[in-house]
């Protein structure tokens, strides 16, 4: 049984688990995609090509391919081995880029680049594997009452070491810091040691087997599987529904800056502060929605998110209706929307996949995270809804439409609370 089990490990698997976030987290920190890659690639090429190519390798390199993922984890007894061997071939690909750019290899650009591209996808895809097997063991190490408590304690840490690994990453990349290619070279080579520390503490996790042990699905009988767990899974269904609308904030926040310069009037040395309330907001959150998910449900931390989120796009509005501009008081308010964004951003690994966790048949989870995972990545089309609605109207109408999509999805999220209690009462056995 589940509980019997996750209670007699609780101690050494959450501490494991608790050192893998962490540590990913810093990793992720020193080599993020938004901030430094971008950077790295811009050294080489001042094709906005290959700037885009970071972000859709990083994101389409780690969401689709977690349906293949799902299939050939589905009906394992034991995801550790997994876990650990995806990570034995993605993880250490950091250092052989950070040992190239030691070296000295940055030209020609175009082989710098491709192997660059190579690490980044090697590692995106074979986090695509590990990451179901992750959320596996999670379900099965941790009990459900205290995994809120978990993810929202690792979130929040990760976030403080984020904040010390910026300051790291501006004096590396900064004028008194080493010359490139060696400054990258390092960012890359700590990335790889705190992804690689992370991995070592995985290897100590306890993981109970699995209730099936099962050949995989072909891909005849898995496609069809994927849709009937769409079609008769109401709330599953409904989940991903509100994780969409919800997640339509995605279509908005790149404009949220701009707005501000161009249309409030903040000077770019503002920037930094919407930056520090993104963060702060991050860190607030994974505590608070964390205690949350433990005394409330993680149907209250979405349900909180939700309100959150449709707060952005209103303060935005109000402060564009009411003729604000950046030196009056009512200014400040504008503030709240980047802290809004770090405390979304922190509901989704406490809140909709912990949900998913929790009204997931065991011997299904890698199908349905896959499945999650894969359809929110349509959400990275969002920010081109978002450019085309401004091109055609103005921010207001832009904030307008993100405001309505996200409150259809607030109001779906009582309906989640129901279902979840029906669906934990159902599988309440059906653990180790």
């Amino acid at each position: 049984m589940e509980a019997p089990f996750a209670q007699r490990h609780y101690r050494r698997n959450a501490l494991v688990i608790f050192l893998d976030y962490v540590a990913f987290g810093l990793g992720l920190a020193l080599s993020h995609p938004a901030t430094v890659l971008p950077a790295f690639v811009q050294q080489l090429t001042p094709s906005t090509l290959a700037l885009s190519l970071v972000g859709v390798i990083s994101g389409g390199g780690w969401q689709l391919p977690q349906l293949v993922a799902a299939r050939f984890l589905t009906h394992r007894p034991r995801m550790k081995p997994y876990l650990i061997g995806a990570g034995l071939v993605g993880r250490p690909l950091w250092w052989g880029l950070a040992l190239l750019l030691w070296l000295g290899f940055s030209q020609p650009s175009w082989a710098v680049l491709a192997f660059f591209f190579l690490v980044l996808a090697l590692f995106w895809v074979t986090d695509a594997l590990a990451v179901i097997a992750w959320f596996d063991v999670l379900a099965k190490v941790i009990p459900t009452e205290r995994r809120g408590r978990l993810i929202g304690l690792s979130q929040f840490v990760s976030g403080l070491m984020a904040a010390g690994a910026g300051v790291l990453v501006g004096r590396l990349l900064g004028p008194d810091g080493p010359p490139f290619p060696r400054n990258y070279a390092i960012l890359f080579a700590l990335a790889g040691l705190s992804y690689m520390l992370g991995l070592a503490a995985l290897a100590l996790i306890r993981e109970p087997p699995g209730m099936v042990d099962a050949p995989m699905p072909s891909w005849r009988d898995y496609l069809p599987l994927l849709g009937r767990t769409l079609r008769d899974d109401a709330l599953f269904r409904q989940l991903v529904l509100v994780r969409l609308l919800v997640g339509l904030e995605q279509m908005v926040i790149p404009f949220y800056v701009v707005y501000a310069i161009e249309v409030l009037g903040f000077s770019q040395a503002a920037v930094g502060g919407f930056v520090a309330a993104q963060t702060l907001g991050g860190v607030a959150g994974s505590l608070g929605l964390g205690l949350v998910a433990d005394r409330e449900g993680t149907w209250r931390v979405i349900q909180l998110s939700g309100l959150v989120s449709l707060s952005a796009p209103l303060v935005a509005l109000g402060l564009y209706l009411g003729g604000v501009r950046a030196g009056d008081g009512l200014s400040i308010l504008f503030v709240w929307v980047f802290a809004a964004i770090g405390i979304v951003g922190s509901a989704l690994m406490v809140g909709y996949f912990n949900y998913a966790l929790e009204i997931t048949p065991p011997d299904q989870r890698p199908i349905y995270m896959g499945l999650l995972n894969a359809l929110s990545g349509t959400l990275v089309l969002a920010p081109l809804l978002g450019g085309w609605i401004l091109t055609l109207s103005s921010f207001p109408t832009l904030f307008g439409v993100a405001t309505f999509g996200i409150a259809i999805g607030l109001a779906l999220t009582p309906g989640l609370r129901e279902g979840q209690q029906r669906r934990t009462a159902r599988l309440g056995g059906e653990s180790y």
